[in-house]
């Protein structure tokens, strides 16, 4: 037990290190990023500490830890977007189910015109540059474009 906290303690400093990276686009599944180093992470962009090359990334926890919201977005310059979306059950067409995304303007301290996006739902977090953003829907379907083509990730 003692050798599986020690791996999975060393997995989450090395997930943590990615975001001291820079970086331009991110994508992480089932990722032990911890919520303290994504709120470091806006904060530091905030602070005009992000290189101007970083589009945006995507980060979902293992699925046994559902991102706290108040966590994530704490001490930051924001305006809130709250959607609710109806997702229909094709075993039970008569129940549908709500899914929570919730979306955050996130305002730069440097200039206060200079914004990013935040998306919340369960256990994803995306957050990116204005104008940089992908298109998200409320399934969690992610589509962003490359000089490769479009592609689409789903959380």
């Amino acid at each position: 037990m003692n050798k599986w906290m020690n791996m999975r303690s060393r997995d989450r400093a090395l997930c943590d290190q990615l975001l001291d990276k820079d970086l331009r686009i991110l994508i992480l599944h089932d990722s032990l990023i911890s919520q303290e180093k994504m709120h470091d992470y806006m904060e530091k962009w905030a602070r005009g500490g992000i290189s101007d090359k970083f589009c945006w990334w995507a980060i979902s926890t293992h699925s046994d830890n559902e991102v706290e919201e108040t966590e994530v977005v704490s001490y930051l310059s924001i305006s809130s977007n709250n959607h609710s979306f109806s997702k229909e059950s094709s075993k039970k067409p008569k129940v549908p189910q709500t899914v929570k995304m919730v979306s955050y303007i996130v305002f730069s301290y440097v200039d206060p015109r200079i914004r990013a996006t935040l998306f919340i739902r369960d256990n994803m977090v995306l957050f990116a540059n204005s104008g940089a953003a992908p298109s998200i829907d409320e399934f969690g379907l992610i589509t962003y474009t490359t000089r490769s083509g479009v592609h689409e990730t789903q959380f």
